[in-house]
């Protein structure tokens, strides 16, 4: 066996090993994207949930309330719900986890008294009371 024939025998061997190289970095970095978007869709629906109770809340009957559950997020997360009345009631809902979501929502009717901040982390519930006008609450 000649010097020519073990050059190539590296030479191949060598870029096997770039390639097998190559091909792990591709599906680490491939893999970071998806697992961001699994979370991302978790803490949206978060959001969701407690964006739809504030609007069903809206409509409901005085001295009724409502209770939902939020949906299970596989990681630690808080949620916090600031309130601000200038013009109207303006709602942003914020769900924080490894990533963050946020929400804006300008509502014909009054949270909470209008200016309010609630803060909860890992919260199973959102519960909203009609009285004179709508009451928010997580349930932790």
């Amino acid at each position: 066996m000649g010097s020519g024939s073990l050059d190539l025998f590296v030479s191949a061997k060598l870029a096997v090993a770039i390639a097998a190289a190559c091909l792990t970095g591709a599906v680490l970095s491939w893999a970071g994207p998806v697992s961001r978007d699994l979370s991302n869709e978790e803490l949206e629906r978060v959001s969701d949930v407690i964006a739809g109770c504030l609007l069903d809340g809206g409509a409901m009957p005085s001295l009724a309330a409502l209770e939902r559950s939020l949906p299970p997020v596989g990681q630690e997360f808080e949620v916090r719900v600031r309130g601000e009345l200038s013009g109207g009631q303006s709602v942003i809902i914020e769900v924080a986890g490894r990533t963050v979501v946020r929400r804006c929502m300008v509502l014909p009717f009054t949270v909470n008294s209008g200016f309010f901040t609630i803060r909860s982390v890992n919260p199973r519930a959102v519960v909203i009371r009609r009285k004179e006008s709508l009451e928010m609450e997580l349930v932790g």
